[in-house]
């Protein structure tokens, strides 16, 4: 009851003359109340728990990448035929060595994409070639003539030949007009005949097509 009074009496005065912080707070703490509690007046039990300060973060700490939900630490990346030289690569129609697919048997990898496709499938690779020629027999070889390639084409279907063109092919001449009569250069055979243009007959006169470097009419 004292202490109620003693309250009454503190706060008339402070309402009137103006009391110090300090005052206020020990009148609370006479009073039973201490909410309003703070630095030296309180005792240890009336300090007011407050929240403990965050830890900073080093921003020169490197980021912490999550673990990865299908590789364990037990994957072993170089044989692993499910996780071949990276978590998630796998191999198909092959085997994990050293962390590369190695492609079974009748199988091969014809368009370099890491996917090993059956021979049916697989007839060349990219950057392969294929010899052709298309001039008449006995030719090729003989005189200006010789052969050419094809280039192996791949697409969603599979590999193939391009035989739409044989490329560098050179095939014997067909008309008069393609022979030549350079004086320079005599032996040349442009019809792959094994005759040199200049020494040819070819209307049977007796006299070659060509003379001072020109047909002869």
């Amino acid at each position: 009851m004292k202490i109620s009074r003693l309250f009454i009496v503190i706060s008339i005065c402070c309402a009137v003359a103006g009391c110090s912080q300090e005052s206020t707070y020990k009148a609370d703490s006479l009073s039973g109340d201490n909410t309003n509690c703070q630095g030296n007046d309180c005792t240890n039990d009336q300090q007011k728990p407050t929240d403990p300060p965050a830890d900073p973060q080093d921003p020169t700490d490197p980021p912490v990448d999550p673990p990865s939900p299908e590789c364990g630490e037990d994957i072993d990346l170089m044989n692993d035929v499910n996780h071949c030289g990276a978590c998630g690569h796998a191999c198909v129609n092959a085997t994990c060595s050293e962390g590369k697919c190695v492609c079974e048997d009748d199988y091969v990898d014809c368009d370099d994409n890491g996917t090993c496709e059956s021979l049916n499938e697989c007839i060349c690779r990219p950057g392969q070639t294929t010899p052709c020629y298309e001039g008449d027999e006995g030719t090729e070889g003989i005189g200006q003539c010789h052969g050419g390639y094809h280039n192996c084409i791949v697409d969603e279907t599979g590999s193939y030949w391009d035989n739409s063109a044989c490329i560098d092919q050179v095939l014997p001449a067909q008309t008069l007009a393609e022979f030549t009569c350079d004086a320079s250069i005599p032996d040349i055979d442009s019809d792959c005949n094994g005759i040199a243009d200049a020494q040819q007959d070819e209307d049977q006169d007796g006299f070659a097509i060509c003379k001072d470097g020109a047909i002869l009419d």
